[in-house]
């Protein structure tokens, strides 16, 4: 509940800032999350373009973890944040549906050991925003 909206547009200055003039907040619909496919159909909230496409800051349950992400057109674009049940905080960055790199902050705030980071071209643009 305390998060702001500076969280995300710090993500997004680094991939490119989407559209959202077409998006609207939706409290509640169902979208392909977090992959594409019927059998990944699942409530979400967040935003929204016509047809349930998301597109902006979304939020959704999976296998029983918080997903909370950023899409453009449907597809990850920016941050991705995912809590799990054991309390480790998975940090994805994306562009246009490309994951650029991957951090895994186990329950005590450290970067975990395993898995380790992913380094797919944006590693480190996503530790540089990382405090």
């Amino acid at each position: 509940r305390n998060r702001t909206a500076e969280l995300y547009t710090a993500f997004f200055a680094l991939v490119g800032v989407p559209d959202f003039s077409e998006a609207n907040f939706v409290p509640n619909f169902t979208a392909c999350a977090p992959f594409p496919g019927k059998k990944d159909e699942r409530p979400v909230c967040g935003m929204a373009k016509a047809g349930s496409v998301m597109h902006g800051v979304v939020r959704y349950e999976y296998k029983a973890n918080i997903i909370e992400e950023c899409r453009k057109d449907g597809k990850e674009h920016g941050l991705r944040v995912v809590c799990t049940q054991m309390g480790d905080i998975w940090i994805r960055l994306f562009s246009n549906g490309k994951r650029l790199a991957q951090i895994v902050l186990s329950s005590d705030f450290r970067v975990a050991a395993s898995p380790k980071p992913i380094d797919e071209g944006g590693l480190e643009m996503l530790r540089s925003r990382m405090h």
